[in-house]
């Protein structure tokens, strides 16, 4: 019992419980998601501009390549960027060769890039 109960005091200080994205809405149907998104479409990555580290994870802000396979709703370009995340931010967690259903947010059609997020629908396929 108290062996429990110091690693249930552990997990909850240690740095591990701070890498958690939560989401303000939770469970929001997939008809919202897709009308409160400015387009929704599918990538494949192309690249990452870092390498990763020994464990296979890339740097927070590592830049990401994607080309856009399908458009469902909103205008982006053929090629377009976002960067790595940890996953703490909510933002998605890409791999090289992965490929994603994207809720976008915001993008710039200047320098390509996009906003994601786990709590806007964004996932990988």
């Amino acid at each position: 019992m108290c062996r429990l109960l110091g690693i249930s005091i552990l997990l909850a200080v240690s740095p591990l419980a701070v890498v958690a994205c939560q989401c303000m809405e939770y469970y929001a149907p997939t008809c919202a998601q897709f009308q409160r998104a400015t387009a929704v479409f599918t990538v494949l990555v192309m690249d990452l501009d870092r390498h990763p580290d020994q464990d296979g994870r890339y740097p927070d802000g590592t830049k990401v390549r994607l080309l856009v396979e399908e458009v469902f709703s909103g205008k982006v370009g053929k090629e377009v960027f976002d960067t790595q995340s940890n996953g703490a931010d909510c933002k998605l967690t890409y791999e090289k060769g992965g490929r994603y259903l994207i809720y976008n947010f915001d993008y710039d059609p200047k320098t390509r890039m996009i906003a994601t997020s786990y709590c806007a629908g964004s996932t990988n396929l």
